[in-house]
């Protein structure tokens, strides 16, 4: 049977536990253990020795007990995981939606007044949410970033919108359309920022495009740039 870390762990401390009782019963019955066990005697009596057995089966019965306890207390801990990982499991999106909705607040009000037609209001998280899951303002927040992109004025919100926008996506299912450095431009999954040369190999990849799980064609192009900027 091969133990857990945390079985070896509670076995070690078991037989510590075992090896502290045996010391103890040592120290209190020293000279009984003498006497029984002195060097002037060569050999023990049938009932000294059955004395002996019975105290070592005492002991091996509550060695025995106790590993049974421990056990018992292992499963015990491992229900307790299993229902920790499964509370886990179902607070993680309301943690997540509370991180997004955070972020959306640190933003500055003038830029959330830009995005109120997006995110609507805003006044809670819940509403928030309602706002981001739906497909038309995804695209539209789509837009938004891709004019910041190009036309940058404020880097420093750019981030956090981006994780915004991540977070929408995710939230409404959808698929990043992920491009790599060095391939060739496709029209058909990407499109040229502002700025960008027309002919060569992608160089940056300035914002990923989405699609729809089963769709190959993209709902939003991911948005490169070929060769310098």
């Amino acid at each position: 049977m091969k133990y857990s870390e945390k079985e070896q762990m509670m076995n070690q401390a078991l037989t510590e536990l075992i090896d502290e009782r045996i010391e103890s019963y040592i120290h209190e019955h020293v000279d009984e253990i003498r006497d029984l066990l002195g060097e002037d005697k060569s050999s023990i009596s049938v009932e000294e020795y059955q004395a002996l057995q019975k105290q070592n089966k005492e002991w091996q019965s509550n060695c025995d007990k106790f590993r049974n306890q421990l056990r018992v207390k292992i499963d015990e801990l491992q229900h307790a995981n299993e229902k920790l990982s499964a509370l886990e499991a179902r607070v993680k999106p309301y943690q997540q939606l509370e991180a997004a909705y955070r972020q959306y607040r640190s933003l500055p009000e003038r830029l959330r007044v830009q995005l109120q037609g997006i995110f609507g209001q805003g006044s809670s998280a819940l509403d928030f949410y309602k706002e981001v899951v739906q497909p038309k303002r995804i695209e539209n927040f789509f837009d938004y970033l891709a004019q910041c992109i190009n036309n940058p004025q404020d880097d420093e919100d750019l981030s956090i919108l981006k994780e915004l926008l991540d977070f929408c996506i995710e939230e409404a299912s959808y698929k990043r359309i992920k491009v790599e450095i060095g391939m060739k431009f496709d029209s058909q999954q990407m499109q040229l920022a502002a700025g960008s040369p027309q002919l060569g190999t992608v160089e940056r990849v300035l914002l990923d495009g989405y699609r729809k799980p089963r769709d190959r064609m993209p709902v939003r192009k991911s948005i490169v740039c070929i060769g310098d900027r």
